[in-house]
Formats: structure tokens, sequence, C-alpha cells
């Protein structure tokens, strides 16, 4: 029985998650026991969309390699890369300078084994071939090799995809995405898609606004399919994050929507870079690209940025491993996004129920924000006085910057008019919003302000 999502992760790593075969199916179907509600989609093979055509279901029972002496130099036994994704069957001899061309390394990653895709995206034309760590490789001797391929592809297959997810009041839905494929890998891909399907888990018992929902892609061609056939309700879909590379211990950076003007960027802007001093929000697909460029596109104009880690030095290899697994790194990017969602959740347009200006520190409303009670010099402690939506990382940015609670206060006051968001307020003052959104829910309770609801999507 798996008791959590990085067991999952781990039970399904080294499936032979090709575009469309037999792992790949098992790998989802253990995806859609663990969450509960999840849906099976299924296309058929050699569909066409917009030039692109879904691929056959590829069965792979064998692929190996054995050198001059009959030494076995890479078996698919040990490894899913050491084969070409989607190579066609072959058997025979081969000398050695007629099999480089048919061998694929990385001289980056000498001892990984790297991972050839391109057969996936031109299965009309496929090539057999292995993956070889590059010091491997370099060490080949000259001689005759043996070439086994045990491999097929049928036409009449189904292209599996799995989504999952949660109603909101309005139809109006977010989407977050990964893709599933990539055998052997884990950040890829997989840990992106878990992600997602893990937001939506921690969804499905609260009461929201909007409707969420999760999407394991077969990478590009498989987006470009599902928003083809799902047109029920592609067209509720009106804004979505591609989620990627969520476990490695490198900072998290987010690549913008195309036209940057989303609600999704600025709230992940919001929670990453509150300051907005940092370098880690990105234009759109400026460090690396993958399934966003379908939704975010000409006639479907969903806008839709990526939030991973970065940079990632293990990238298409056999490194790319549970070993380099960071359960921390996940967990941070999947609260991250719940913290996005907090945002378009709960963001409003506060409306002022006074003239001029209040005093807060008087004993009847007693919400003059100090730093002195922030650092919890005071008896109270900050989490008493500020409530559990001060986070311990928000304690240690407000302490950071002295004048940050007074600017809070003075720039509220004003901004309180009926003509901004919440959200804009904490651009305009740099406040997380989880803070700023307790405080204006203060003032509410003393009767200062009311709140009007904002339609963002």
């Amino acid at each position: 029985m798996i008791h959590d999502y990085h067991e999952l992760i781990k039970k399904i790593a080294n499936y032979d998650r090709c575009h469309a075969g037999p792992e790949m199916d098992a790998a989802y179907d253990e995806v859609m026991k663990y969450y509960v509600g999840a849906r099976k989609i299924q296309y058929p093979s050699g569909q066409k969309i917009y030039h692109w055509e879904l691929p056959p279901y590829w069965t792979c029972e064998k692929a190996e390699l054995v050198d001059p002496n009959g030494k076995v130099i890479i078996s698919k036994e040990n490894s899913n890369l050491a084969v070409f994704s989607y190579s066609p069957a072959f058997s025979g001899k081969v000398s050695l300078e007629d099999l480089k061309p048919h061998l694929f390394t990385n001289p980056k990653k000498p001892k990984a084994i790297p991972f050839h895709f391109r057969n996936q995206y031109r299965h009309k034309n496929p090539e057999w071939g292995f993956c070889l760590p590059y010091e491997v490789y370099e060490n080949l001797s000259p001689g005759e090799y043996t070439v086994l391929i045990d491999s097929k592809f049928d036409y009449n297959g189904m292209v599996t995809q799995v989504d999952y997810h949660k109603e909101g009041q309005s139809k109006k839905e977010i989407i977050f995405v990964g893709h599933f494929d990539h055998p052997d890998q884990i950040n890829d891909g997989l840990s992106g898609c878990i992600a997602a399907f893990e937001v939506i888990k921690r969804l499905q018992n609260r009461k929201t606004k909007y409707s969420y929902r999760a999407f394991a892609s077969v990478e590009i061609v498989g987006s470009a399919a599902y928003l083809h056939n799902e047109n029920g309700f592609s067209e509720n879909i009106k804004a979505g994050t591609f989620l990627a590379i969520a476990a490695i211990n490198q900072p998290l950076i987010y690549q913008s929507s195309f036209y940057n003007k989303n609600i999704l960027d600025r709230a992940f802007a919001n929670v990453i870079n509150t300051r907005g001093n940092k370098d880690v929000v990105f234009s759109h697909r400026e460090k690396i690209g993958n399934d966003e460029n379908v939704f975010d596109s000409v006639g479907y104009e969903i806008p839709m940025g990526t939030f991973l880690r970065w940079p990632f030095e293990n990238y298409h290899t056999s490194d790319d491993n549970f070993q380099n697994y960071s359960k921390e790194a996940m967990e941070e990017l999947i609260e991250r996004t719940m913290q996005v969602i907090d945002i378009i959740e709960n963001d409003c347009i506060p409306v002022a129920n006074f003239k001029g200006i209040p005093s807060l520190a008087s004993p009847e409303i007693d919400l003059y924000l100090s730093p002195t009670n922030i650092s919890q010099t005071k008896n109270t402690s900050a989490v008493e006085k500020y409530g559990d939506k001060l986070t311990a990382e928000d304690c240690e940015y407000i302490q950071g910057e002295t004048d940050l609670l007074y600017h809070f206060m003075r720039i509220t006051l004003r901004m309180i008019d009926g003509k901004h968001t919440l959200l804009d307020i904490c651009e305009a003052t740099k406040m997380p919003f989880n803070f700023a959104f307790w405080y204006i829910k203060q003032l509410e309770s003393k009767g200062l302000v009311s709140l009007k609801d904002v339609e963002h999507l």
C-alpha cells in the first residue's frame, strides 16, 4: 500500500513511461489508485490534430547490445533509457563503424545514460539505437557487435492520459499540467505531474470559488489532443500553470504566460518574489519549454506560465533519479502553489467605511502594526497577535525591512477606495498576500472596510 505521494513517485519512476505503451498505462493506473476520482482518457493512435499525429502503442520486450567479446554493453533490463524510446526492432551483427550512428551519448554527463526521445515525435520513420554513458562509448573496441531489439508498434492502439478535477462554485477553471512521460526520470515531468495532482487532492474538501484541474500529459502531442478532444470543458479553462522539476535543491522560478497579463503571473510573483528584487521571474519559456505553449497558443489563448526549479543539471539523463529527489523541495513547490490559489480565491476589493484616516492604535481598533510585535519582543507572540496566516517566513521577511509595516499601513488606508484589489495593494507595498489578507479581514471585523468580490478569470 502506498502511504504518500513520495512513495508513489518512487514506485513508478522506473516504469517505461514512453508516449504510449504497457508500462505507461500501468503507471497511470497507479496514479488513479492513489488519487481516487482521477479520470483516465484515451484517444486512438493515428488521430491527427493540426498536423500532429498521436503515436502508436510501443512495446519493447528486450534490447541488448553485446560487444565482440560477448560482454553485454547495455541492456534495457537494467535501464529503460538503454534503448531509443520507440526504437523499431532490429537484430544482427554490426561493425563498430556502422554501429556508432545508432549510439547516443552525452559528453557533459560522462557517467550517465542520456534519454533519446525524438522517435516519439518521428514515429513514422524511427531509428533503432542505444544510449550509452560517454565513458563507455569512448572505450568501445573495434569489431563486430551483436544487436537485439525486440520491439513492435500497434497502430490500432490507444494513447492514455489522466486528469483530476475539483469542482468549484464557478465552472471557470484553472489547470495545472505536467508531462508524465520520460522513462526512468523523476524531476523532468513526473514530479510536476504529482505536484499538480497533490494540489487538487488538497482542494477536494475545500469550498472554492473557481474549479481546478490537474492534467498528466503525454508531452506536447498529448496536450494538443486533450484540448482538441475535450472541448466540452476545455473552453472553461481560463488560465493554467505548467509544474516541473519540482524536487531538486535549486531555486524556485516562474516563467510568465506569453502576454504576462494573467492573474497567475501576478500571484506567483507575489509568492516567490514579494519584494521584486530577486532574479526568479522570467519571460515566457525563457529558460525551458514544455506543454504551456500548447495551451497558451493561437486559438486557445489560455494564459499559461511555468513554475519550476532551475537550473537542472541532470536533464534527460539517468541521474534524474530518486537519489537526487528532495522531499522538502517537492513539498515547498506544492505549498507555494497552494498559496497562489489562496490569492486567486481570496483577492477582493476593499472599500473604506470611513473618511480621512482612522486611528489604528485606538483601543477600539488596535490594528497598528509594529515591527516589535512581529519580532516577538513583547509578551504576545506574533502568531497570537496576527493569526495563523503569519508564517515564520513572513516574520523573517517583515523583520528584514523595518519600514515595511508602516508603509503597508499608510498605503492600505489610501488604496481602500474601491478602485484597487488587495493584490494591487500587496504589489504597491511589497507585502505577502497571506498577511495582507489577514490584516484586511481584521479591518473588516472592526467595521472599517467592506470587501467586494473580484472576478479574475
